[in-house]
């Protein structure tokens, strides 16, 4: 039946013709995008506050009142990398299916399932695991979540020392 249908979306099906979508998302694959760059956004914010910082000030995005600027600064290295590759992962290899999202009428929007959301949830957390070799200036590899924060070590160096060219944005090759 269609409920159970198991996505087998190209990259071209998977981006609706209305593009991005949001509070709320109106289709599968911006409800797993949305809670992703949530789940990322906590994760740098527990990063910048460890390290002494303010989440609040950032340089790239526009200050908005009670928005973490300097969070979505610094997590636009990671969303691509993180949370879109996994998505892309997940719909690509047919690790989730449309009966684990459901379109609620009260409130209009796409939203994942109890189930839907633990099979998101580990595939997410494996990928903060998995260790990676992006920062230049280590010798090893490091899992994403570390890789983290690392740069908020950088960052904080950076900005203590007034030497802007102590931070080196993540490359993804």
């Amino acid at each position: 039946t269609a409920t159970t249908e198991i996505y087998t979306l190209s990259l071209h099906d998977a981006l609706p013709i209305w593009g991005r979508s949001r509070r709320p998302p109106k289709d599968e694959f911006n409800s797993m995008i949305s809670l992703g760059y949530s789940l990322l956004m906590n994760e740098v914010y527990c990063k910048i506050e460890m390290k002494g910082l303010n989440p609040y000030f950032g340089f790239i995005h526009r200050d908005a009142e009670k928005h973490p600027t300097l969070t979505s600064d610094l997590m636009e290295e990671w969303r691509a990398v993180i949370v879109d590759a996994t998505v892309m992962s997940m719909i690509n290899g047919h690790e989730i299916s449309k009966d684990q999202f459901y379109f609620d009428m009260d409130e209009p929007g796409c939203y994942i399932t109890r189930d839907g959301l633990k099979i998101y949830l580990n595939k997410l957390e494996r990928k903060f695991q998995t260790e990676i070799r992006y920062l230049k200036y280590t010798d090893y590899a490091v899992s994403f979540r570390r890789a983290i924060l690392l740069q908020m070590e950088r960052l904080t160096k950076a900005i203590e020392e007034g030497d802007a060219d102590l931070y080196e944005p993540v490359i993804i090759r």
